[in-house]
C-alpha cells in the first residue's frame, strides 16, 4: 500500500500557532511532525512506499519520493496524486501534523480498509484514510466535516466505509490544547521534544 503524506511549506505552515510560537519554531514543528509521521510509515508493515506532497521539496528527507504541490491546498494536491497513482492497489492518505501516530495504528487503518477506512480528526475533518484500490473514490479534504462527506460519497457508491476512532490519528497540532495533549501523552517524538524545548508550559493539573 502506498502512503501519501501532504505537508505545507514549513515557512507557511501552522499559522494558527502564530500567537504561541515565532516563525522559526513553527517551521521546525512542521519538519518535526513530518519526520515523526514518516517514522511511523516506515514502521508500518502494510506500507510499501511513501509519497510526500509538498510545495517545498526541501522538507522531504533524502531518498523520499516527492510530488510538488502547486499551492492550491491539500485537497487539490491529493486529487492530483491519486490521479497519478491511479493503478495503486491501495492508498493510505495521512496528514503530516499527526505526530502521535504509530506504525501499529497505520496497520490497523490499512487492515480496516475493506475497502474503505476513515480516521477522523477531532473537528470532524479527515486526518487519515485508507482505501483499496487507490482509485476507489475521490475523498473529501479541506471542507468542514470532510470525514462525513467521504462516508456519504462511499454509501452513494454502495461502499460500506469503516470509521476508525483512534486518538493517534485524531490529535493533530492546531492549538494550545493539542500541544498539551501531545506533551501530556509523554511521547518521545521529535515533536514533543521540540515543544518541551520551546518553553511551552503545561497547565498544572488541579
Amino acid at each position: 500500500m502506498l502512503a501519501i503524506v501532504p505537508v505545507n511549506d514549513p515557512l507557511r505552515g501552522k499559522q494558527r500557532l502564530s500567537g504561541l510560537f515565532p516563525d522559526d519554531v513553527r517551521a521546525q514543528l512542521v519538519e518535526a511532525m513530518l519526520l515523526d509521521v514518516l517514522d511511523a510509515c516506515e514502521q508500518a508493515s502494510m506500507l510499501e512506499d511513501v509519497l510526500v506532497l509538498t510545495p517545498n521539496a526541501a522538507i522531504a528527507p533524502r531518498g523520499c519520493s516527492v510530488m510538488l504541490d502547486p499551492g492550491q491546498g491539500h485537497a487539490h494536491a491529493i486529487d492530483a496524486a491519486l490521479r497519478k497513482q491511479n493503478d495503486a492497489a491501495g492508498v493510505l492518505i495521512l496528514m503530516a501534523d499527526c505526530p502521535l501516530v504509530t506504525g501499529e495504528a497505520l496497520d490497523e487503518l490499512a487492515n480496516a480498509a475493506t475497502p474503505l477506512a476513515i480516521a477522523p480528526a477531532q473537528d470532524g475533518g479527515t486526518n487519515a484514510l485508507a482505501m483499496k484500490p487507490g482509485n476507489l473514490l475521490q475523498p473529501a479534504f479541506g471542507v468542514p466535516g470532510s470525514s462525513a462527506v467521504t462516508m456519504a460519497t462511499a454509501r452513494e457508491l454502495g461502499i460500506r466505509p469503516k470509521l476508525v476512532q483512534n486518538l493517534e490519528f485524531a490529535i493533530d497540532l492546531d492549538d494550545s490544547r493539542d500541544i498539551e495533549r501531545i506533551m501530556g501523552n509523554g511521547a518521545t517524538t521529535r515533536t514533543a521534544t521540540l515543544l518541551a524545548r520551546s518553553g511551552f508550559a503545561l497547565e498544572p493539573t488541579p
